[in-house]
């Protein structure tokens, strides 16, 4: 079994694989594999950290919006693609309402409604 060669960044550290290598390692080959959240925040017009108001508009600048997990002020205990979705979700209703002036289902008709409920036949498809 050859042994594990040393890192081309780190070379020149020796020992390989002491102390003083490993440190070298850390500070030039680490990455995430979490998943970064807050990079974009969402929050309140008091919240100096907050890049987003809680309609997720960029704030400065007009007709932009973020939807994505940069958003959320704080990871999450779990996985984020569920929140992510729903993120994505909320801001698809945010933009109808700016849009329409409606403020979600309850300025619908019943009509719409029914619409929007129904499934769709083979001839609708």
């Amino acid at each position: 079994m050859r042994p594990f060669p040393p890192n081309p960044y780190c070379a020149s550290v020796l020992p390989h694989f002491g102390d003083d290598y490993f440190a070298c390692v850390a500070r030039h080959l680490t990455q995430t594999i979490n998943h970064p959240v807050g990079t974009c925040r969402m929050g309140r017009d008091d919240d100096g950290e907050a890049v987003l108001d809680p309609r997720l508009r960029v704030r400065g600048v007009q007709r932009l919006r973020v939807a994505d997990a940069s958003v959320m002020p704080r990871l999450v205990s779990g996985n984020t693609h569920a929140p992510t979705v729903m993120i994505g979700e909320r801001a698809a209703q945010l933009i109808l309402e700016d849009w329409t002036g409606s403020e979600g289902w309850e300025k619908d008709t019943d009509e719409e409604r029914d619409f929007l409920r129904k499934k769709p036949g083979k001839s609708e498809l």
